[in-house]
């Protein structure tokens, strides 16, 4: 017999023994559900029954079933494609700007904001009206996956805190940890050390970001009137 073609049979004996005692063990897959549900919560799909083991062998059952873990984690990393990239894009954006990265006009109040950002170009959205009991510090515009936002920076609690605004129904969605106030849903994300907490507003999305914790996050927000 030819060598190469034992070494090949001896290689598929020793796999679909080793395949066949992991195809005996659970596959406990309790939290990736979890993270499914809370990352998919926005649009929830008909469910799916699959009958794997009815017509497949122990070694393709056993594949079958890391191909549909892999599919199911890469599904949650892409996270809704553009939105979630936004949401990448955005903690960069807060880095970058705390760091000194980013070019900022001051303003001191947020009618000079505005008025300088409706001079940079007519279709940038505007920064909301009423910050409550915030101060602006500075403003910029950016984009953040194709999008133009409007960008103001200040300051609470002694941390710089990013406030990001965009005029795009499919900016973000609605996912994430949910707080609630008045009414009014705020969905929280961490990522690269940046806590943030958005919601959605018609076709306005508003975004604060920063290092403090959610609920600090969301009463900033919720100040927030346009």
């Amino acid at each position: 017999m030819n060598p190469h073609s034992e070494q090949h049979e001896h290689l598929d004996s020793a796999t679909s023994q080793r395949l066949a005692k992991l195809g005996q063990q659970p596959i406990d897959t309790s939290a990736l559900e979890k993270r499914l549900d809370a990352a998919m919560s926005e649009s929830p799909a008909e469910p799916v029954t699959l009958h794997l083991r009815r017509w497949l062998s122990p070694v393709a059952g056993v594949a079958a079933s890391l191909l549909i873990v892999v599919g199911l984690y890469l599904a949650i990393s892409s996270g809704g494609g553009q939105a979630q990239a936004a949401i990448v894009e955005l903690s960069q954006l807060h880095h970058d700007i705390v760091a000194g990265r980013i070019p900022l006009t001051p303003a001191e109040t947020v009618e000079q904001a505005n008025t300088w950002i409706a001079e940079q170009a007519d279709s940038a959205p505007q920064l909301p009206a009423d910050l409550g009991q915030v101060r602006v510090q500075s403003c910029c515009l950016a984009d953040v996956q194709g999008d133009l936002v409007a960008v103001a920076v200040l300051q609470v609690d002694k941390e710089l805190i990013t406030l990001v605004v965009a005029e795009a129904p499919k900016f973000a969605h609605e996912m994430g940890t949910v707080i609630e106030i008045d009414g009014r849903r705020y969905f929280g994300h961490e990522l690269n050390g940046v806590n943030m907490m958005m919601a959605n507003l018609g076709d306005r999305w508003l975004c604060v970001m920063g290092d403090l914790g959610d609920e600090r996050l969301a009463e900033i927000a919720a100040e927030v009137r346009f």
